[in-house]
């Protein structure tokens, strides 16, 4: 391990900022892209190019029309994304009004109106399948190297003056390196989902995240900025975690019921989440602020890209 992603060299100008012993800490995904496990994990132009061929498995071209192509930029790849997941929120008032665009008003709506309507489903829903999968291969917990996150993580730890200074991390990445680092070492990680009642679905509550007089110096508040790799949007607007696949007949409880039957190590370990119905929480906006109160912050390990949450909301 002669690289890890946090070499800071001048340490002095970091000492003279923990004289608060508080510290928020940025990452983005340039702090995870030497964590991976076989490979590097992907910048959003990578990503692009790796999703776009997914995404053509199943119908050769698509990826062309959603504008998500191998060599785009970040920032244009996440606005593509962002527009057509904005789009799919369209649907059901496209179908509630499929007769005003017909031929007669008082008629039944037209076969090419129909099979436009149906065809608009069925590929979204090979997008979202494609989606999710590509999100789990290249961002869920089977892409993160543990010795190397925790490795890092403790370097970082050790700069930023341990527990005695108090955390509170902020992410833009979809990933759980900070997670897996830093509770690989000791630190109890918090990001919002209370999963202390095995019967019940976590359903992310983030308001507290950012408030130093909570936690203590040995508990790391996590804020998952633009959304995470298991997270999923529900009909009323709530935002839910569950690591095992859902179906489109799957209800927010099995995520429980399994975690309940399984125990927690065999539910972290589940793969990808196969549902279009239910779209990963992309984009989410995390409106946790973080109250400063008392003594200054400093951005530690930062920022390589800009997120979903730029242009895109709340896409359901």
């Amino acid at each position: 391990m002669s690289e890890m992603p946090f070499e800071l060299k001048d340490r002095s100008v970091v000492s003279d900022r923990l004289k608060a012993k508080r510290v928020v800490l940025i990452t983005g995904a340039g702090a995870s892209r030497g964590l991976g496990a076989d490979k590097p994990m992907p910048l959003m132009p990578d990503w692009a190019g790796i999703l776009s061929h997914d995404i053509d498995e199943s119908n050769p071209g698509i990826s062309e029309v959603l504008g998500i192509r191998e060599g785009i930029s970040g920032e244009e790849f996440e606005e593509n994304l962002g527009k057509f997941l904005q789009w799919q929120q369209s649907f059901p008032l496209n179908d509630r009004f499929k007769r005003f665009g017909g031929v007669s008003i008082a008629g039944a709506p037209s076969p090419p109106v129909e099979e436009w309507l149906r065809n608009n489903k069925t590929r979204a829903a090979e997008v979202g399948e494609a989606l999710q999968r590509s999100l789990y291969s290249n961002f869920g917990l089977q892409a993160v190297d543990r010795s190397k996150a925790i490795e890092a993580y403790r370097r970082l730890d050790r700069v930023l003056g341990g527990e005695d200074t108090q955390k509170i991390c902020a992410t833009t990445n979809y990933d759980p390196c900070v997670e897996v680092g830093f509770g690989g070492f000791g630190y109890r990680i918090v990001d919002g989902f209370d999963r202390s009642q095995p019967f019940q679905t976590p359903v992310f509550e983030p308001s507290d995240l950012g408030n130093w007089r909570k936690y203590s110096p040995d508990t790391l508040p996590i804020l998952h900025l633009h959304g995470a790799v298991g997270w999923y949007r529900q009909r009323n607007g709530s935002v839910i975690s569950c690591t095992r696949p859902l179906t489109a007949r799957s209800s927010p409880s099995s995520c429980s019921r399994r975690r309940a039957e399984q125990g927690p190590s065999a539910h972290r370990h589940q793969g990808p989440q196969l549902d279009s119905s239910r779209p990963p929480a992309l984009g989410y906006t995390c409106r946790a602020r973080i109250r400063r109160g008392h003594g200054r912050t400093i951005m530690g390990a930062c920022l390589a890209r800009r997120g979903l949450a730029r242009r895109v909301s709340r896409p359901s």
